[in-house]
C-alpha cells in the first residue's frame, strides 16, 4: 500500500503527460492474474499457531546452543539469528569474551517440557524445564566454571516475539523462574 501511495504521489508531483495517440492495447490472454501468495504463517493471527511457532523457535534455539563452539565463530550465527534486542547484544558480548578468554562449552541441554505462561499478538511466554546436567563451561585452564552444587534441572521463562521478516519468531529474553510448573 505504501508503494502504491508513493508511486501515485510521484506521478501527481511529476505532472500530467499528453494522452497517447493510440489507445493502449487490450490484453488478448484470458488468463487471470495469479493472486499474490500469502505466507504460510503470520504471527499474531492464530494463537495456537503462535504457541507452536514459539515452541519450535525455542527448540531451534536450544539446538543451535548445543551446536555452539565458542572458538568457532561460524557456529555463532545460527544461534544469534534466533535472538533479538538486548538478548542478542548481551549474548554476542558474552560469546566474544568467552572466545577471548579461551572458555569452552561442553555437553547438551535437553528440553524436558514447555508450557504456555501467557501470550498476546506480540509475544508468547513459555515456562520451560531444561536438563542441563550434562553441560559444562570450562575455562582455559581446563577447570569447570560451573558450581559443583548446580541443580541439573533448570526452570526458565522464555519470551518469544515476532521476527522482522513477519513469518518467524525470535527469543527476546530468558530468565530463571521460581513459579509456574514444577520441573
Amino acid at each position: 500500500m505504501v508503494a502504491v501511495v508513493g508511486v501515485v504521489s510521484l506521478l501527481t508531483l511529476a505532472g500530467c503527460t499528453d494522452a497517447p495517440e493510440e489507445p493502449l492495447p487490450i490484453p488478448t490472454s484470458s488468463k487471470t492474474a495469479e493472486p499474490t501468495p500469502t505466507p504460510e504463517y503470520t504471527p499474531g493471527i492464530d494463537p495456537e499457531a503462535d504457541v507452536a511457532a514459539a515452541i519450535k523457535t525455542y527448540e531451534a534455539y536450544i539446538a543451535a546452543e548445543n551446536g555452539l563452539v565458542v572458538s568457532d565463530r561460524s557456529t555463532w550465527d545460527p544461534y544469534l539469528d534466533l535472538l533479538v534486542g538486548e538478548m542478542r547484544d548481551g549474548t554476542l558480548a558474552r560469546l566474544t569474551a568467552m572466545a577471548e578468554d579461551g572458555t569452552s562449552l561442553s555437553g547438551e541441554t535437553r528440553i524436558l517440557s514447555t508450557s504456555l505462561f501467557g501470550q498476546d499478538a506480540q509475544r508468547v511466554v513459555l515456562d520451560v524445564c531444561l536438563d542441563i546436567g550434562d553441560t559444562d563451561i570450562v575455562g582455559k585452564d581446563g577447570l569447570s566454571l560451573v558450581s559443583a552444587g548446580r541443580d541439573p534441572i533448570s526452570a526458565m521463562r522464555v519470551r518469544v516475539v515476532p521476527g522482522d521478516d513477519t513469518s518467524s519468531w525470535n527469543v527476546d529474553y530468558i530468565i530463571f523462574r521460581d513459579d509456574g510448573p514444577t520441573c
